[in-house]
């Protein structure tokens, strides 16, 4: 039979050096320094709602994007809830901006299910393009 992890955990990272033992108790619970010199070279925080795909998120705006690093939950491995605080995003003062950008979301929402037949899921929005997934978590809907 082959080994492996029985248990859940949120996110996995992997990095060009060993982690200091205080570094990795200062990162538990907390989404690590994104960047080019931050030493990550990959992160997969299993967010993608559906499915056996996860993506590399080390670098948002190429998320979806088929990095080499993406990968494939195996051997029976299933998807949770999430148990992490939702963080509501912060908007500019203006008043208009948010309903401009719930308008572009349901613009979006819209040539989807007319091009699908079906209207959009939470997987649908994480495999979009930058653009919608950021006016998505920019909304709160992811």
């Amino acid at each position: 039979s082959r080994g492996g992890f029985h248990g859940s955990f949120d996110q996995a990272a992997l990095w060009s050096r060993p982690l200091l033992l205080s570094e990795v108790q200062a990162g538990q619970g907390a989404l690590p320094a994104r960047g080019r010199d931050s030493g990550l070279l990959g992160l997969w925080t299993f967010d993608e709602g559906a499915g056996t795909v996860c993506f590399d998120t080390r670098f948002p705006a190429g998320r979806g994007r088929g990095s080499r690093l993406d990968g494939q939950l195996e051997g029976g491995a299933e998807r949770a809830a999430s148990t992490r605080q939702l963080v509501e995003p912060e908007c500019p003062p203006s008043s208009g901006f948010k309903a401009d950008k719930a308008a572009e979301l349901e613009a979006w929402r819209a040539a989807f299910c007319e091009k699908h037949g079906r209207p959009a899921t939470k997987a649908d929005l994480l495999m979009a393009d930058s653009d919608v997934l950021k006016l998505a978590r920019l909304l709160g809907e992811l």
